[in-house]
C-alpha cells in the first residue's frame, strides 16, 4: 500500500498535470500580452508577481499536490496577473473596446487577493506557545 502512495505522489495524473499547464498558460498569456501593451512603472509589480507567485505556487503543487500554502501562491499569481493585464489593457495609449471596463477589473481584485492571503496565512500558522499558555481552561 505504502508503495502504491509513493508512486501516486511521483507521478502526477495527467488531470492534474494539464490543470496546472493551463494555469501556466492563462497566466503567461495575460502577463505576456500585458507587456506588449506597454510598460507603466507603476504596473510592473503585478506583472513580476503574478509569473511569480503563479510559477512557485504550481512548482509546490507539483511536489506536494494538496499543500496550502502552494494553492496560496497559485491564487495570488493568477489575481495579480489578471489585476495586471487589466490595468495595462486600461492605460493603453490607443483606443481599445472595454478599457475603461477593463482598467477597473485592474483594481477590483486588490483588496480581496489582500484580505484572503492574511486571513489564510494567519489560519494556516500554529500560535506562537506563549499565546496557547495563557489560554488553559481552569
Amino acid at each position: 500500500m505504502a508503495a502504491a502512495t509513493e508512486a501516486n505522489d511521483q507521478a502526477p495524473p495527467t488531470v492534474r498535470e494539464a490543470g496546472a499547464a493551463l494555469v501556466a498558460l492563462l497566466v503567461a498569456t495575460l502577463v505576456g500580452y500585458g507587456w506588449y501593451l506597454g510598460f507603466h512603472l507603476d504596473n510592473v509589480h503585478n506583472g513580476l508577481i503574478g509569473a511569480s507567485f503563479t510559477t512557485m505556487g504550481l512548482y509546490v503543487l507539483r511536489v506536494r499536490p494538496r499543500h496550502p500554502e502552494g494553492w496560496l501562491f497559485v491564487a495570488t499569481g493568477v489575481l495579480h496577473a489578471v489585476m495586471f493585464f487589466g490595468r495595462q489593457y486600461g492605460l493603453y495609449d490607443g483606443a481599445l473596446p472595454g478599457a475603461s471596463w477593463l482598467g477597473w477589473v485592474g483594481v477590483w481584485p486588490s483588496p480581496t487577493c489582500g484580505c484572503r492571503r492574511a486571513s489564510r496565512t494567519r489560519a494556516s500558522r500554529p500560535r506562537p506557545r506563549s499565546a496557547r499558555s495563557r489560554h488553559r481552561s481552569a
